[in-house]
């Protein structure tokens, strides 16, 4: 649609991909330079087949007399895992796109760094692959306004530690939680004590619990 609210790509819109695959789903679009867009996507083979799931991306031109298919769909993950929750940034320093998702099987997060071009090759940066952390549903981060607020939920009264990093792999700072009583427990990262990015945060308690949450500091 333009701005005007005119549809301006036809009635069948602009066909990225022939598929047969079983399942299509996490469909994350994001802009790109010259009026383009990214799409970001997952694919699973077969029914018969969940842990054969692949995330691919493709790159749209965006200009109303011109939409058309620039590059793609291209392969972005070599891993073959049950995979979900796909999520993808915006443009970070006019260079590439940071997606991740979850290994559903093993419960780590993996995060990947994705060129204008498609590749995975982005000078500087370094994917996240190999942080041994697990999600789970007692260990979540929220925004609320220019703060990012980590809840931990615990069953029994324990101690523990956070630790956040960077999408390099980088420690960008260490909350010491102290008791962690039975129950919710909230702990606030203002604006301004870490860069703005995409993180992720690991809770260890003295139990041998090691948690993981990804979090965008706006």
């Amino acid at each position: 649609m333009s701005r005007g609210g005119n549809q301006v790509w036809g009635d069948d819109g602009v066909k990225i991909k022939a598929t047969a695959v079983a399942q299509v789903g996490y469909l994350s679009m994001q802009t790109a330079p010259d009026g383009d867009v990214i799409a970001f996507w997952m694919e699973q083979t077969s029914i018969d087949a969940a842990d054969n799931t692949e995330v691919y991306a493709a790159r749209i031109d965006g200009n109303a007399d011109n939409a058309t298919v620039v590059w793609g769909p291209k392969l972005l993950t070599t891993q073959v895992a049950s995979k979900g929750s796909l999520a993808s940034t915006p443009i970070i320093d006019g260079r590439y796109y940071l997606t991740s998702w979850s290994n559903i099987s093993g419960g780590q997060i993996f995060m990947q760094p994705v060129s204008l071009d498609g590749s995975l090759n982005v000078d500087g940066i370094t994917a996240l692959p190999d942080v041994p952390t697990y999600t789970d549903e007692s260990f979540f981060a929220t925004n609320e306004g220019e703060t990012v607020v980590l809840n931990a939920i615990s069953e029994n009264r324990t101690e523990g530690t956070i630790t956040v990093y960077d999408i390099t792999g980088r420690k960008a700072m260490t909350i010491e939680c102290g008791t962690l009583e039975q129950g919710t427990s909230r702990y606030t990262i203002a604006e301004g004590r870490i860069a703005h990015g995409v993180y992720i945060a690991v809770l260890e308690t003295e139990d041998g619990s090691r948690l993981s949450t990804r979090f965008i500091m706006k």
